[in-house]
């Protein structure tokens, strides 16, 4: 029988990590850790999420201390700025929003003050149903020739006003 040959198994430990991190290389010659292939995209840095010994996560960019363990990073490139239209479509979308939200703001008030047109609900003294009442006064109003018109803010203010007077 032949000399037994000796078989030996060596088995490395690597760091359990769940992202494989590549070295990659710009133009320039600079290396930079990609968590995907080596696309030509350098990102700006690794975001790692950090698990202290308690239990306390934390996010960090920097690698995690020795009382840490890294349980998952991601390589990542900050958003580029806006150009100068999209600056533009944001402010005139937020000064829209607001001329909208003073709007919206004048109708609650005038709705609350009973200032609005044809705002005036019977009060519970004259022995009328106050829910039947303001639905009445709800559908007169909209059979002229002005509720006609109404649009959705309107009819939604009398539903609103109908709503209180039911409830």
């Amino acid at each position: 029988m032949r000399a037994g040959m000796l078989l030996v198994l060596v088995f490395f430990a690597v760091p359990a990590m769940s992202q494989s991190f590549h070295e990659c290389r710009n133009s320039a010659g600079k290396i930079y850790y990609n968590d995907g292939p080596c696309d030509g995209v350098e990102r700006a840095g690794v975001l790692r999420k950090c698990v202290a010994a308690g239990g306390a996560i934390s996010y960090q960019t920097a690698p995690c201390s020795g009382s840490q363990k890294e349980t998952k990073a991601l390589a990542f490139r900050p958003d580029d700025a806006p150009s100068d239209a999209q600056q533009w479509q944001r402010q005139r979308a937020a000064e829209k929003a607001q001329r909208d939200s003073q709007y919206l703001q004048q109708q609650a008030r005038r709705a609350r003050t009973g200032t609005g047109p044809s705002t005036v609900i019977r009060p519970d003294s004259c022995g009328i149903d106050r829910c039947a009442d303001a639905k009445r006064q709800r559908d007169a109003y909209l059979e002229t020739e002005h509720g006609r018109h109404t649009g959705y803010d309107g009819r939604r203010a009398w539903n609103d006003r109908v709503y209180d007077a039911c409830k």
